[in-house]
């Protein structure tokens, strides 16, 4: 089995639709993480499973935007799931590969999206 990783970050802004007072309700910013790993049993033709630059491009969408106008309810766990469901997207569906997608909003406080 073939598995690989990247770590990456970027910053945005956001705000939540909530059912209770919160200071999340206003507009503020994160430095995000994003942790992805892929497995496969199987390598593209340039023997990889898909290239690192292509995922970095990927999560570049939201660096330094208002990630409320790509994720309509942008928590860490939507965010992770957005995320995800671009990267399956990257990778050839032949190869069969697992994704992981984990989100830091902060030091702390994580989300996690997989199938």
């Amino acid at each position: 089995m073939y598995k690989i990783g990247t770590e990456m970050e970027f910053a945005g802004a956001h705000k939540l639709k909530l059912s209770y007072k919160s200071k999340c309700q206003g507009v503020h910013g994160h430095n995000w993480k994003c942790y992805i790993t892929l497995e496969s049993n199987k390598l593209n033709k340039n023997g990889m499973i898909i290239d690192f630059s292509a995922l970095k491009e990927m999560v570049n969408t939201f660096d330094h935007k208002n990630i409320n106008d790509i994720v309509s309810q942008p928590t860490a766990e939507n965010i992770a799931f957005t995320i995800y469901n671009l990267a399956k997207q990257l990778v050839p569906i032949q190869l069969h590969a697992k994704i992981v997608v984990r989100i830091y909003e902060t030091e702390k406080n994580w989300a996690e999206y997989t199938e």
